[in-house]
């Protein structure tokens, strides 16, 4: 039965990377042993779990399906021996893969991230960042964090914490261009803003005002949007918690505060349906959530 284990650690492991070699030295393994228990594998399953070229290898359909018979056994065997472990160090080991924006990142996730990477030596984290949605199934993400729209069906999801997005500028910029004082204003001016919003819908005051978006930059990563606000390039939108920090320094102002663009969202952290989480997976959530409240309860109270 261990040996089966091992055997569908190294399988999944050469799922993620589609690489026998990349596998086997991540687990300890020579080539020839990775590839007698890939084929031990197929014999026992009497399927074909990987197309191989010389320069390619590819997981085929059968391959998939068992791909998530064996994320739900390795996940319930990792739960049976972790209730036996006498130290949590050893009980949080193996790898978790978390999918991210730059911004939630910046904000969120580099302190805990950090704690976690020096307390436990078993554990590897591996974070994906992209301000655009990731696939959870197809990446094989445990924790994805996003703002808003899902993207996807068959997933988990859990609220964090409110998102608003405010209207911003620079001090810099508003001494040369002046303060927008009602939303009609905004014509006016210098517009930063992410691709494809050709207009921005304020609500407040018990309105919703469509403002089109003129003399427009645009740009497909948040956070290079506030370094350009605080550049003086112009007004933007964005998460009140993403620029709270830049706000409280005095290097952004926010502006017609009355006003957020749409309505208040949810950041939600995403996983996949499975019938176990990984402890280690819930450790760090736990551990992420836990910094979370504590940001927010101190930033933005």
């Amino acid at each position: 039965m261990i040996e089966y284990l091992s055997d569908l650690r190294l399988f999944r492991e050469i799922s993620k990377t589609l690489n026998f070699r990349q596998a086997g030295e991540q687990l300890g393994y020579s080539p020839a042993v990775v590839s007698m228990r890939v084929k031990r594998l197929e014999t026992v399953t009497g399927k074909t779990l990987f197309l191989r070229s010389t320069r390619h290898i590819a997981i085929t359909e059968e391959g998939r399906e068992l791909l998530q018979l064996a994320e739900q056994t390795l996940d319930l065997a990792e739960l049976m021996t972790s209730s036996r472990a006498s130290d949590d160090r050893q009980a949080i080991q193996g790898q978790v893969r978390i999918g991210a924006p730059h911004s939630f990142a910046r904000v969120f996730l580099l302190q805990p991230i950090r704690m976690l990477h020096q307390q436990f030596p078993g554990l590897t984290i591996e974070l994906l960042l992209d301000d655009q949605l990731t696939p959870l199934v197809r990446e094989g993400i445990d924790l994805s964090f996003r703002i808003g729209y899902l993207g996807e069906s068959h997933v988990a999801s859990q609220d964090l914490i409110v998102d608003k997005r405010i209207l911003i500028a620079s001090p810099d910029y508003l001494q040369r261009y002046g303060e927008p004082e009602r939303p009609a204003q905004l014509k006016d001016h210098l517009i930063l803003s992410h691709l494809h919003m050709r207009h921005w819908d304020l609500v407040g005051n018990g309105e919703t005002v469509r403002v089109p978006l003129q003399r427009v930059m645009y740009c497909n990563t948040g956070d290079y949007l506030s370094w350009l606000a605080i550049d003086g390039a112009g007004i933007t939108v964005k998460s009140e918690w993403s620029v709270q920090e830049y706000i409280n320094r005095g290097l952004l102002q926010r502006l017609l505060p009355e006003y957020t663009l749409g309505t208040a969202r949810f950041v939600r952290v995403v996983t996949p349906q499975r019938e176990v989480t990984p402890l280690r997976v819930r450790h760090v959530l736990e551990v992420i959530r836990a910094h979370i409240e504590a940001v927010t309860a101190q930033t933005l109270s």
